[in-house]
């Protein structure tokens, strides 16, 4: 579907902006990818290939994959710190990337609707926060998808440091400010389906594209 052709998309951007990450040196060896989509709509089809512990729409489910994501952080950087070499990132230590794609996350917070199921999305939040500050360097890589990208569904701080933010079809200023910030491009009409603006951090440019 759409969707997934996006997310394809997406990745491939990453890819070929993470210069230490190219696409085509990974050969047979497959990024380890984890999917939280809280709509159970259509990522979370993909159940059907992959287990419970790497796809998941309840609350318990994507708070259980959000936390395996973050320990799998922490212990990249133990391995790491247990064989140091100075300025080495998880590629020198031959390391694959993880990623943890997170659909519709305003929908997920919309479900803490009581005491519970509040500090389950406050978890799973700290968990992401964690990940998007720190996961880098570690090869543990998330990709955050919204219908609005408002501060209330992720701070500026945080989406700030996402190194590739997309916003797709035409947006208000408003909304493009919610997604790129102080790099927010003109707003203008984009009828192609699939299309958008892009931008990414260190590529030079000032605004999204």
């Amino acid at each position: 579907g759409r969707k997934l052709r996006n997310v394809h998309k997406a990745f491939n951007a990453f890819f070929h902006f993470n210069k230490q990450t190219e696409v085509g040196d990974v050969g047979d060896d497959i990024p380890e990818v984890y999917i939280c989509d809280p709509k159970n709509s259509d990522l979370s089809q993909l159940s059907h290939y992959f287990d419970e512990t790497h796809v998941s729409s309840s609350l318990n489910g994507i708070a259980k994959i959000c936390r395996l994501v973050a320990e799998e952080m922490e212990a990249r950087y133990e391995f790491m710190q247990e064989n140091f070499k100075y300025g080495s990132s998880y590629v020198d230590h031959d390391l694959l990337p993880v990623w943890l794609v997170f659909d519709e996350m305003g929908a997920f917070q919309a479900n803490g609707t009581d005491k519970n199921s509040k500090a389950i999305v406050n978890e799973v939040m700290d968990y992401i926060r964690q990940i998007i500050l720190k996961g880098r360097q570690a090869g543990v890589f998330i990709l955050v998808s919204s219908q609005q990208m408002s501060a209330n569904t992720l701070n500026t701080d945080l989406r700030d440091n996402l190194g590739l933010r997309v916003a797709l079809g035409s947006n208000s200023t408003e909304g493009y400010k919610m997604v790129f910030g102080s790099a927010s491009p003109t707003p203008q009409p984009i009828e192609e389906k699939g299309a958008g603006f892009l931008y990414l951090q260190g590529s030079g440019k000032e605004t999204a594209q």
